[in-house]
Order: structure tokens, then sequence, then C-alpha cells
């Protein structure tokens, strides 16, 4: 079973919708595939030590072959405020995680590099950084 994993800015009425993803500017959605809400939440202790924080799941089919989660605010600040100098420490970290994405690290590169510049938008418009699986 292969997963597509969408991270766009949105509004929560739009992200809310099941049946298809919001129809969002260029730069705003970042498509990755197999990566899972549990692969993100596991990123946070990392970027901000000793810390656990969940997704919070606003949206789901009734067929549970698509679920849509919000980022939570704190996420979201801690994103925009992680030291992308320490990247490479910061994958080497992701990676010794059972629940992280990739087994390379190029991909986890783009992905947390994708977090980062999705979040600074969301923190600079009145929406919010959401991710959405679809199976």
């Amino acid at each position: 079973m292969s997963i597509a994993s969408y991270f766009f800015i949105s509004n929560l009425d739009e992200a809310k919708n099941s049946e298809e993803l919001p129809n969002v500017p260029e730069g705003n959605l970042k498509t990755f595939y197999g990566v899972m809400n549990t692969s993100v939440e596991c990123l946070y202790p990392i970027l901000k030590v000793g810390e656990d924080i969940d997704l919070n799941d606003i949206a789901q089919s009734e067929d549970y072959t698509s679920c849509t989660f919000s980022f939570p605010q704190e996420y979201i600040d801690t994103l925009c405020s992680t030291d992308t100098s320490k990247e490479s420490v910061l994958i080497e970290n992701w990676m010794k995680i059972e629940d992280c994405p990739y087994d390379n690290k190029q991909d986890l590169s783009d992905l947390l590099n994708a977090l980062i510049d999705l979040a600074k938008i969301a923190n600079s418009t009145d929406q919010a950084l959401y991710f959405r699986m679809e199976m």
C-alpha cells in the first residue's frame, strides 16, 4: 500500500474537506510519499529536546483512506526557529527513530526543509499548516 503525503497551507474549513485537497497557491503544497503522522510527530522531540507533541486529527474519509491533521502552533513556531546549520545532526538523530519515514539523508533533508518553508509561510499568513495522508 502506497501512502501519498501532502503538506499544505490552508484554512481550517478547506482542510477539513475529506474528499479532495484544497486548491492552494503554488509553493503552499509539498508532496512526499510514505510519510505518516507518526513520522512527523517523532521529529518534534529532536527539534525541541525532550518534548512530545501530537498533530491534531481534523478530518478523515468514511473509509479511512485519507486523514488530515493540523500542526499545533507550537510545532509551527519550533520549525520556524530551527537552526538549519544543524540540519545534518537533526537528520542523523531522526534516522535513529523507528518511525523515521526515510532511510536516506537527502529525502529527510527535503522533508525537513519543506516543513520549515511551509511553517514560515503559515506564520506569515492567517492560515495554518496541515498534513494529509492518502492511501
